[in-house]
């Protein structure tokens, strides 16, 4: 595959990933939902994109499926909060954590705002 292919296909993964429902926005998740979603392994697929949980404490989950250059097969999932880490993470609850997410032909170090609960459990979450 050449290089414009594989631009080409990243666009069509980004541009065509289907959209949520803006019920999953509204839905209230618990704690223990979370924990129990964010711990079971998921299917690696191609292509990647967000999936919106719900809404935990007023405040938006997001589930985004990341990969690179192999995928699916080095797909990662981070589940977080829907904000950006800053002093907003602390007040909503949350905590900032920094995780490897790939990138091209490598990886790099990337800021997310995590609940509590995925924080305090990190250990037992499946990436």
């Amino acid at each position: 595959m050449n290089r414009k292919s594989v631009i080409l296909l990243a666009f069509a993964a980004v541009v065509l990933v289907p959209t949520v429902s803006s019920c999953a926005q509204t839905r209230a998740i618990t704690d223990e939902w979370l924990l129990d979603y964010a711990t079971k392994p998921y299917e690696r697929r191609f292509p990647m994109g967000r999936e919106v949980l719900g809404t935990l404490n007023d405040v938006a989950v997001v589930a985004d499926f990341m990969c690179s250059d192999v995928c699916p097969a080095y797909t990662v999932r981070i589940v977080h909060f829907d904000v950006e880490p800053s002093a907003r993470c602390t007040a909503i609850g949350g905590v900032e954590r920094s995780v490897v997410v790939p990138i091209a032909i490598a990886a790099t170090q990337k800021a997310f705002c995590f609940p509590s609960v995925l924080a305090q459990n990190w250990g037992a979450i499946v990436r």
